[in-house]
């Protein structure tokens, strides 16, 4: 994948800052998560962008 980059704006919280404004490790690692289902869909699905997990019969 050289030469290509992906972007996805991920809005930030108020809660995600500690009163120094620093971003919890915790809090990153959720706002990297929202961006990686941004970008290429729920786990699941179909794989578009923002799309719903199938629903399977349970056996």
């Amino acid at each position: 994948m050289t030469g290509r980059r992906l972007t996805v704006e991920v809005p930030m919280r108020w809660a995600d800052m500690d009163a120094y404004g620093h971003i919890n490790n915790v809090n990153l690692v959720r706002m990297m998560e929202e961006a990686r289902i941004g970008a290429f869909g729920v786990p699941g699905g179909d794989r578009s962008t923002g799309s719903r997990p199938r629903r399977r019969p349970l056996l």
